[in-house]
């Protein structure tokens, strides 16, 4: 319980002779004195203890209120399944995706490797014959400057 100035509060027991053992509230900060009577506890017809109160319909709106947490713990639950479903689906989808992802980069891995080979295959004899010709140069450059030599030789002979 909260006293008048929104702290909470204590309960005390008073040492008068006008209510022996009667328990009260008390401010906790001292700011306001005193804030009320303590209200005995009964048994209820449920054998919960519960403050006794003046409102007849406490018991009416607590029903009421029971009523409602159970359609709100219905809710929850409906929720709940609604969200596990939800989650297998996107997870369904999401393997089924991937598997087709997968299967997709396979074939175009699969005709790149295709173009490869037939490029290869087009540029092996281009490559011989391109050693031959590198072959031949070598020889014929080779050749220049033995000449090249003779020339400069003879020159200065």
């Amino acid at each position: 319980m909260n006293c008048q100035c929104y702290c909470v509060s204590d309960i005390k027991v008073p040492m008068s002779q006008q209510n022996p053992n009667r328990l009260y509230y008390s401010c906790k900060q001292h700011k306001c004195k005193w804030v009320g009577w303590c209200e005995p506890i009964e048994d209820d017809a449920d054998g919960k203890n519960r403050v006794q109160t003046n409102d007849p319909y406490g018991d009416a709106r607590m029903g009421i209120l029971e009523d409602e947490v159970k359609k709100l713990e219905k809710l929850v639950e409906g929720l709940t399944e609604a969200i596990q479903e939800e989650v297998a689906t996107v997870k369904f989808e999401f393997d089924n995706g991937s598997i087709a992802m997968n299967k997709d980069v396979d074939d175009k891995l699969s005709v790149l490797k295709k173009d490869f080979d037939k490029e290869h295959l087009a540029l092996k004899p281009k490559l011989k014959e391109m050693k031959k010709t590198n072959g031949n140069l070598k020889y014929g450059i080779i050749g220049f400057m033995f000449v090249m030599v003779l020339v400069f030789i003879s020159n200065h002979i």
